[in-house]
């Protein structure tokens, strides 16, 4: 009777081991549940990556446009920077640059200084301030600058020529048509070199976009605007990766 109910009490708390009177099993720990991962996605298919790049010339031009002006109190380099950057301004709305094509980029006010009997000596101020300005026809951009620095004088600086898209989604949306394009005939490849047959895409990623524009044109002086300038030619490039499933 003694036995029967060690047995019983031995199932009632530990529910794991059977009762044997002759010999007890070791103690074992118990196996840890499986892990589940419902959100996992099915690794199964053929994953390839694919590359898309489409070209075209460009289409606008950015170039900043500014004057500096020095004079010995910081009321008048204000009004002799400001009465130039008036001037280019008309030039530029003159030769059909739209004022919202036209921002402002930087104006600064700086003091000159000159090192007299060991101290530095302020002997005026010099103001700087420049617009950007984005133009759309690119056939005219060398008299454009032209025309803005003699407007100016001689306190007009200029800088780079920074070509781009105006609308860079359509070449975006042709690159990443390719991309498809071309990871459809990799994984299609893959398939007749595996002896597989691949059903529909699981899943479709898009990993990366670059954008390359031909290299900045510098302009050093007013003689450089009135050279030809070439816009070359520009790409867009879109990278996807997309997984098929395998037909069974």
């Amino acid at each position: 009777m003694k036995r029967l109910i060690a047995c019983s009490l031995a199932v009632s708390f530990a529910a794991l081991a059977g009762c044997n009177a002759t010999s007890a099993p070791p103690a074992t720990t118990p196996a840890a549940p499986p892990q589940v991962s419902v959100h996992s996605p099915d690794p199964s298919g053929v994953s390839v990556t694919g590359r898309g790049e489409a070209q075209a010339a460009p289409d606008v031009a950015f170039f900043d446009v500014g004057v500096e002006f020095d004079a010995p109190t910081v009321g008048a380099a204000r009004t002799g920077a400001a009465r130039s950057a008036e001037r280019i301004i008309a030039s530029l709305k003159k030769n059909g640059v739209p004022a919202k094509d036209i921002q402002t980029a930087s104006l600064s006010i700086q003091p000159r200084y000159d090192h007299v009997a060991g101290r530095d000596k302020i002997t005026g101020y010099s103001v700087t301030t420049s617009v950007t300005v984005k133009a759309r026809n690119l056939d005219q951009i060398g008299s454009l600058i032209d025309d803005a620095i003699g407007a100016g004088g001689n306190a007009t600086r200029v800088n780079g020529i920074r070509f781009g898209f105006d609308d860079p989604s359509r070449l975006r949306d042709d690159a990443r048509q390719r991309a498809v394009a071309d990871a459809r005939r990799r994984a299609e490849e893959l398939a007749r070199l595996s002896g597989i047959k691949l059903a529909g895409p699981i899943t479709v990623e898009e990993l990366s976009q670059r954008e390359a524009l031909p290299t900045t044109v510098t302009l050093e002086s007013a003689d450089v605007a009135r050279m030809p300038i070439e816009r070359g030619t520009g790409s867009v490039a879109v990278e996807v990766r997309v997984r098929w499933a395998i037909r069974g």
